[in-house]
């Protein structure tokens, strides 16, 4: 399979749902950064699509959000039930296994190809 780098326009998707999310909670960019062990910085970059973020960045910024990782790429109101559901069964279990920096690249990317049908 050949890798895919994410667009320009999946970076600010993720990073106006990361945004989107952060607002929904009432919290400020330092609350979040710091939440998810992150610089403010970093996460304004993020929120504004500047930067690939690592699936460990995304599983730590979905802790600190309280939400499962499937949010920050699936915008509920856009992606069918279906779809959603496959998702969020794939991130659960990410979330709850300890997995070699090589194993979460490999998965980061089958969900990029995932995610672009």
């Amino acid at each position: 399979m050949a890798e895919q780098t994410p667009t320009k326009a999946d970076l600010r998707d993720i990073g106006l749902r990361i945004k989107a999310l952060r607002k929904e909670r009432k919290l400020s960019q330092e609350k979040l950064a710091a939440a998810a062990d992150l610089s403010r910085t970093y996460l304004t970059v993020l929120e504004a699509g500047g930067k690939v973020a690592s699936l460990t960045t995304l599983l730590r910024l979905a802790k600190a959000l309280a939400v499962n990782p499937a949010e920050l790429f699936l915008d509920p109101a856009e992606v069918p039930a279906s779809t959603r559901a496959i998702v969020v069964r794939i991130c659960s279990r990410l979330m709850g296994a300890k997995r070699s920096a090589s194993e979460l690249a490999r998965l980061e990317q089958l969900i990029i190809t995932f995610l672009k049908g």
